[in-house]
């Protein structure tokens, strides 16, 4: 905490005492964001706004050092006018996560600030602050355009959600340890080894990605495992809300990655091709990562929200709008093709869960 400090003169003593300096508001300005998809800045400098928020995977994100730990206001200011399908905005600062709805304003050209919620901040250091789509109207309109993002100390309570996994889970086991049972795929690259299941070959080259999947489908559910990626080039991912691709050994959805240096995010696999929405906690990612170790990981998908923790720390949080991608499939370990390689994967569990009310 910054000071300022101050005397008092008694007779002829003097009495020197410091007082702690008044917390500011910190203005994150639309200039100094960095801009995701089709999202682009508009007017100069100060006086700069964000004009084009008009997809589920476009992000607005700034970097902000706070004065010292604690909690913050958010207001963001923006501008929508009345006539636009409303969506909802979310703010994720750390491993915290707002979602607000959008309101209207009188034009395009009326910019107010609006509160979001309160943040708490528990140590010093850089943060990401990332807006992102949390629910977009159908069909997709335009979110606001954005002015600035602000920050103000508080004595209020956090009204972010929980960004941990649930604590009571109560997850069924996908692999026994011993046999396939619940599984399918090619043999010639999955093998069971002290509990665990391993994919890949050491010896020979790789000829094509190659996926292990469950025999049956899931839609709304929490998955757990461990991932341990040390031998070869090693190059894995655990797929969700998959389906293989007709005559490939293919899968088509969305895959947690594990992989050295992309750990924590999560890639369209054979589908849009790209990773999806903004890896969360890069700087916690690369501490908590254990090299040549197993990593523990937590998917959680609810309606079109999905989430992904690795050791504890969330790295991804992103709602998907296309509503013609499916929300449910199967789950798959992969092995990346190409040089000899090894991936294993155990503690496989999973808890269904009720779907969200829309």
């Amino acid at each position: 905490m910054s000071v300022w400090s101050s005397s008092l003169v008694v007779g002829w003593t003097v009495f020197s005492f410091a007082l702690p300096a008044i917390a500011e508001t910190v203005v994150l300005h639309a200039y100094k964001a960095e801009l995701t998809g089709n999202l682009k800045l508009q007017d100069e400098k100060e006086d700069a706004t964000i004009h084009f928020w008009n997809r589920g995977e476009d992000t607005i994100t700034w970097k902000w050092t706070p004065a010292e730990p604690g909690s913050y206001t958010v207001e963001l200011k923006y501008s929508f006018p009345p006539d636009i399908q409303k969506g909802k905005m979310s703010l994720t600062v750390g491993d915290q996560r707002i979602v607000a709805p959008t309101e209207a304003t009188a034009s395009w050209m009326d910019y107010r600030p609006f509160p979001l919620g309160v943040v708490k901040v528990d140590k010093a250091g850089e943060h990401s602050v990332v807006l992102q789509a949390a629910e977009m109207s159908s069909p997709p309109s335009p979110l606001p355009d954005v002015a600035w993002l602000s920050l103000t100390p508080t004595d209020a309570p956090a009204t972010s959600e929980s960004a941990l996994p649930s604590p009571d889970f109560q997850g069924e086991p996908l692999f026994d340890g011993t046999t396939l049972n619940g599984w399918e795929g090619d043999l010639r690259y999955f093998r069971i080894e002290e509990g665990a299941l391993v994919a890949g070959d050491l010896k020979e080259d790789i000829p094509s990605n190659q996926f292990l999947a469950t025999t049956r489908e899931y839609g709304d559910f929490e998955l757990r495992f461990q991932a341990r990626v040390w031998k070869g080039r090693a190059n894995g991912g655990v797929q969700f809300r998959s389906h293989r691709v007709k005559d490939s050994s293919e899968m088509s959805g969305y895959q947690a990655d594990c992989t050295p240096g992309l750990w924590g995010g999560v890639y369209d696999e054979s589908r849009r091709g790209a990773f999806l929405g903004v890896r969360l906690n890069p700087e916690k990612i690369i501490e908590v990562v254990k090299p040549a170790d197993w990593n523990h990981c937590v998917v959680r998908c609810e309606g079109p929200r999905m989430r992904l923790w690795v050791n504890d720390v969330l790295t991804f949080d992103y709602t998907e709008t296309d509503e013609s991608i499916p929300r449910s499939g199967f789950i798959g370990l992969q092995i990346h093709s190409g040089d000899p390689a090894e991936v294993a994967y155990k503690d496989i569990h999973i808890q269904e869960l009720p779907s969200p009310k829309q």
